[in-house]
């Protein structure tokens, strides 16, 4: 405790128990020994690396104040646990009624004929509470606890010293202990590497052999093998065995494998389903590789192993777009007649499945916007706005179903949002306004049209040859609208336009389309617009709507153009959140904006075509 005359400081030494990568604090009680308020400051000579809170403040007539300091995280330690930094504490005596805000640092300057009383605090370091020392895994019988592998593939020894805390000082247990970590994760790396290497050869050894097998004769040469269990500390061994490995050089491999399993038991090509194989470290010894007459030899081989891992990876990737591929068709066929049977059945059912497709992809919607990519750059609306947005949008297609109309509900929803983003605590943002009713328009406006269509036009096609056969039961020909057929062309136009710009990306895309989406190309895009052509010209023809084959082909134009831009905008907000996909929710397809993203445009412009062609 000092013995000033305004402030009583405890402690004098401030003490860290100092710990590697961890922030440490300790603290400061400062005392008012008068009748007077006291201002007080405090200086450090290292400023990086002490945080001070508070650093100036008032302590008022015999009371105490904490001042807290904070030690940030060092990456070294020093050499000699011995710390250099100094604390200066400065008190004035302030005038009554002085809040801490009102401190200035003119107050503790000595030039102005302030009485200024100055502490000085030393900073020390101490050892931090020692944890209990490890213990090693009991050894199997005739195990040593001082092997290891080392890099060049030659045993190692070292030696686990137990040190006691009286006998041997903090920083040095903190040095050995650096030193172990860094030897035993050395030895670790070189085991891997040697084991990556082994696992190689021997693949390549058996591409070798099956080649052989076609009529060259060779020569098999037996190799020991040692084999023991890799763990956290390589102190295991077992008997050795042999394995029979195919010899067509000269040179004599002696190889050492360590592992848990018998070979046998694991194949090479890669990991056996539902069988555990544990990884091996293998070791080559060096005096008996031969002579350097088998230098272009061992070239050769080298260059053979690094094709085949080549190949390997190659593999490796075509099976998992194969996989991916599975999943996209088998999801992608059983979403097709999901949503065949619920536009087909119209009404209540068409609706209500719409607004879960759309209270999903809104959900994403304010996900992307909340992502870091986005919200670096602006302000994205709060989350329980976004949560109250999304089943606003979701509501939107119910209410245009018993409406009749989108007006009301589109406009009463975007008033009670703005208001309420105006009337926010804090300071609104612009972009928080335009991010949501972005949202708004994008995911629940634009889908309604979607249920104008289906539900709203309910004029009979006259002379289709599928109504005439439609079941009584069933609805009959009056169930064949309009508007069914007007979506069912559209639908399957889109996916005829996805299908077809895919495919001709695929064989012919050269030409990028747009910064946007880098893997869509001009070819592609002209193959998606012919194949939406196309499909709805047959469709028109079999479902007798459109009657001329301009309107056709100006339907299939549409078609195309509102997917294309619904695809283009969603790559835009994914690329700007810095995503691949919206979610995860489709295994194979990502989320529900993934795939509804071609469709929200396109039912605006497919609702505005059947009413301008008299309907």
């Amino acid at each position: 405790m000092s013995n000033s005359e305004l402030l009583s400081v405890e402690p004098l030494d401030l003490q860290f128990p100092f710990e590697l990568k961890k922030q440490i604090s300790c603290s400061l009680y400062l005392t008012n020994k008068t009748d007077n308020n006291v201002a007080f400051k405090v200086k450090t000579t290292n400023p990086k690396k002490y945080c001070v809170r508070p650093n100036t403040g008032v302590v008022l007539p015999r009371s105490t104040c904490e001042v807290l300091v904070t030690m940030q995280a060092q990456k070294e330690a020093p050499s000699d646990m011995q710390c250099k930094d100094k604390f200066l504490l400065q008190g004035v005596i302030a005038t009554p009624g002085i809040t801490a805000k009102e401190v200035t640092p003119e107050m503790f300057s000595k030039e102005a004929g302030h009485l200024v009383e100055e502490t000085k605090l030393r900073v020390t370091y101490v050892a931090p509470p020692r944890p209990p020392s490890p213990v090693h895994e009991g050894s199997e019988e005739g195990s040593s606890p001082r092997a290891s592998v080392s890099d060049n593939g030659h045993t190692s020894e070292f030696s686990f010293q137990r040190f006691s805390a009286d006998k041997v000082e903090p920083q040095e247990n903190t040095s050995e202990a650096r030193a172990l970590i860094t030897k035993l994760t050395e030895e670790k790396q070189s085991a891997m590497q040697l084991n990556n290497r082994l696992q190689r050869e021997l693949e390549q050894l058996k591409r070798e052999s099956k080649r052989s097998q076609s009529g060259i004769p060779f020569m098999y040469k037996p190799v020991p093998l040692s084999l023991s269990s890799l763990c956290s500390c390589p102190c295991r061994s077992t008997p050795r065995k042999s394995l029979i490995l195919p010899h067509f050089s000269e040179k004599n491999s002696n190889l050492r494998l360590f592992d848990s399993k018998s070979l046998s038991r694991s194949r090479f090509s890669g990991i056996p389903v539902n069988r555990r194989v544990i990884t091996s470290v293998a070791r080559v010894e060096s005096d008996q590789l031969g002579d350097d007459g088998n230098s272009k030899e061992g070239h050769e081989r080298d260059q053979e192993l690094k094709n085949v891992e080549e190949d390997l990876s190659v593999d490796q990737q075509e099976q998992k777009s194969r996989s991916q591929f599975k999943k996209r068709v088998v999801f992608g066929l059983g979403i097709g007649l999901s949503v065949g049977g619920v536009v087909l059945a119209g009404g209540w059912v068409f609706t209500v499945a719409l607004a879960a497709a759309v209270l999903l992809s809104a959900r994403e919607y304010f996900e992307l916007v909340r992502s870091k990519g986005i919200a670096q750059g602006m302000t994205p609306p709060p989350r329980y706005l976004s949560r109250v947005c999304s089943v606003i949008c979701a509501l939107m297609p119910i209410l245009t179903l018993y409406f009749g109309h989108i007006d009301i509900s589109v406009t009463s929803a975007a008033f009670v949002v703005a208001m309420v983003l105006l009337l926010q605590r804090g300071n609104p943002r612009f972009s928080q306004l335009s991010s949501t009713m972005f949202g708004l328009f994008y995911c629940g406006y634009l889908p309604c049209f979607w249920v104008k269509l289906r539900c709203g036009l309910t004029a009979p096609v006259l002379n289709a040859g599928i109504g005439r056969s439609w079941p009584i039961v069933l609805g009959g020909q009056a169930h064949w609208t309009v508007g069914l057929v007007a979506i069912l062309i559209s639908f399957c136009g889109i996916i005829a336009s996805d299908t077809f710009a895919f495919l001709g990306g695929k064989a012919f895309g050269k030409t990028p389309l747009t910064s946007i989406s880098p893997k869509k190309t001009w070819e592609g895009a002209l193959a998606g617009l012919v194949g939406c052509i196309v499909i709805t010209i047959l469709l028109s023809k079999s479902l007798s709507w459109p009657q001329s084959l301009f309107s056709t082909i100006a339907f299939g134009i549409l078609n195309f153009f509102g997917s294309v831009f619904g695809d283009l905008t969603e790559s835009m907000i994914k690329r700007d959140a810095g995503v691949k996909d919206s979610g995860s929710l489709i295994p194979g397809h990502g989320g529900i904006l993934d795939r509804v993203d071609s469709y929200i445009f396109t039912g605006a412009l497919a609702y505005s075509f059947v009413r301008l062609h008299g309907v």
